[in-house]
């Protein structure tokens, strides 16, 4: 079995404008973590990962340095050198006007808050935190966790679970940001409107079924007046029950019908074609029909 720990390459920092020295040290320490090392190691490895300006900065800082400094000094020359003007200053702007989003989650809005304010002081206490966090919630949500214990980012958290079960518990569904309420409610209007059309097109569809079958029915009945009147064999057509049966409706067109090979067509539509055109049976007997 493969006992060897997994390794986590840091990234690189070269101390150009576009990158920024607070998340590099992060994620270094985050992988010096993950990878098992000491501050003697983040300390002695720091050079491996630094290229460019940054490479440049800790050779001249290291030059009359026999040994390696702690980690903590190297974290500190590195942020006084590479840190934007009035970072803190920045940072503290930001965390003071953030604030949770219309369709952003309570917990996402309550880490990026979080870390904020560890940016602007490492060291700031939980109940600072807590205090700038509420600031920038929900009002809906911070009236309501306003009136409890907020001693700690722990118990806040705890705390916004209790109103979302809360919620869900007395309207049957968890927290829905404006923006997702609009989305339900034309979603829901849409559906409406869609239903509607389906309904109207049926209907218009049923119609037209009707119609169409009135018309045939009326056709039918004209053209079957009509060969009542000027074909007397067909007047009388059905006075042995036969079988239904509408001759061509033009003059010049002919329509097949198989019959047997004894031409007697003494039954079924085809007694019926005998009763009106007659019996074709001694000139149909010359073509020798073997069907």
């Amino acid at each position: 079995m493969d006992s060897k720990k997994p390794y986590i390459k840091p990234d690189t920092f070269s101390g150009s404008t576009s990158e920024n020295i607070d998340s590099f040290l992060k994620k270094y320490d985050k992988a010096a973590r993950i990878n098992g090392w000491t501050t003697e190691d983040k300390a002695q490895y720091i050079v491996a990962f630094l290229e460019g300006p940054a490479l440049t900065f800790y050779e001249n800082s290291q030059h009359n340095n026999i040994e390696i400094p702690k980690w903590e000094e190297i974290e500190k020359t590195f942020r006084t050198e590479f840190e934007p003007i009035a970072q803190k200053d920045l940072i503290r702007s930001m965390l003071e006007k953030r604030k949770q989003l219309d369709d952003e989650q309570t917990v996402a809005y309550i880490n990026e808050a979080e870390s904020l304010c560890r940016r602007v002081d490492p060291l700031m206490i939980q109940t600072d935190m807590v205090r700038n966090i509420m600031k920038g919630l929900r009002p809906n949500i911070a009236r309501y966790i306003g009136i409890m214990e907020n001693s700690t980012i722990n118990e806040l958290k705890n705390n916004i679970r209790k109103y979302e079960n809360l919620e869900f518990i007395i309207t049957g569904q968890t927290y829905q940001s404006p923006a997702e309420i609009k989305e339900s409610i034309f979603k829901e209007q849409l559906n409406q409107l869609t239903t509607q059309f389906n309904d109207k097109i049926n209907i218009l569809n049923e119609k037209i079924i009707k119609q169409d079958a009135e018309n045939a029915k009326i056709q039918t009945q004209n053209y079957t007046q009509f060969l009542d009147n000027n074909n007397p064999r067909f007047r009388n057509r059905n006075n042995n029950n036969l079988p239904f049966y509408t001759p061509p409706r033009q003059p010049n067109y002919s329509q097949p019908h198989c019959i047997s090979a004894d031409l007697k067509m003494s039954k079924g539509i085809a007694a019926n074609i005998k009763s009106i055109f007659g019996n074709a049976a001694p000139m149909l007997s010359h073509l020798n029909p073997k069907i």
